[in-house]
């Protein structure tokens, strides 16, 4: 009766570690998904705003405005370095995605480890549980014994 309790009582410790480890990454991936999302909106409106500008610059440079080649030229650079931002946000999310999968695996394999050990464990106990039972018998049987020649 005690090692079926205390198996329960494992099993409770161990699934509620697994329910707070999820918890925990669940509320992380939120987190960072949130903040991604943020810093591209982020990006996406300070872009916007550029764009505006850049678009308000350049219709006055249509005009006839002398500078209209190198203000085309600086409106490219800005627009190649949003691209270049979003480009490095595309990679990170990539990188986080794989890193998010390689603690996905990770952490299969540690919850694997210990149901092994635990397993290991209770291999333990049971064979514990079998000697202390063959001990008693013995301790019976030497009673027994004992009794037969004293009697």
């Amino acid at each position: 009766m005690q090692n079926e309790q205390l198996l329960e009582e494992i099993t409770r410790r161990f699934d509620a570690a697994v329910t707070t480890v999820r918890g925990d990454f669940d509320v992380a991936v939120k987190t960072v998904r949130c903040d991604f999302a943020l810093a591209v909106t982020d990006l996406k409106n300070h872009a916007d705003a550029k764009v505006e500008d850049l678009t308000d610059q350049v219709r006055m440079v249509v005009g006839g405005h002398p500078l209209l080649v190198e203000k085309m030229g600086a409106l490219g650079g800005r627009m190649a370095t949003v691209e270049n931002k979003v480009e490095t946000l595309e990679v990170a999310v990539v990188a986080l995605r794989t890193e998010m999968r390689a603690g996905d695996q990770a952490l299969h394999e540690e919850l694997s480890a210990f149901r092994a050990e635990v397993r290991g464990e209770f291999a333990e106990v049971r064979r514990v549980t079998r000697l202390e039972a063959t001990v008693g018998e013995v301790e019976a049987r030497v009673d027994r014994l004992e009794r037969r020649a004293a009697g």
